[in-house]
């Protein structure tokens, strides 16, 4: 399958934290996804918020990778 898009951006929402405290639980997502799996996700700033972004069509992302990646967040 050739993908879509390359890009994906999301945003985390916990519905345990007040929508003040969302940027700094993406900030600690994303050093987690660093320091436990050595995922790098970028954090930009979009419409004074961050969103984690992730490259799809990196040439060491496969289907591995994304699972990997989706089972971490739901760890942290």
């Amino acid at each position: 399958n050739i993908p879509q898009t390359n890009i994906i951006c999301f945003r985390g929402t916990p519905s345990c934290l007040t929508e003040d405290k969302w940027d700094d639980w993406n900030t600690k997502l994303q050093n987690y996804l660093l320091s436990e799996e050595s995922i790098f996700i970028s954090l930009p700033m979009y419409k004074n918020c961050r969103w984690l972004r992730v490259v799809l069509l990196n040439p060491y992302t496969d289907e591995s990778v994304i699972d990997n990646l989706f089972e971490k967040i739901d760890d942290f």
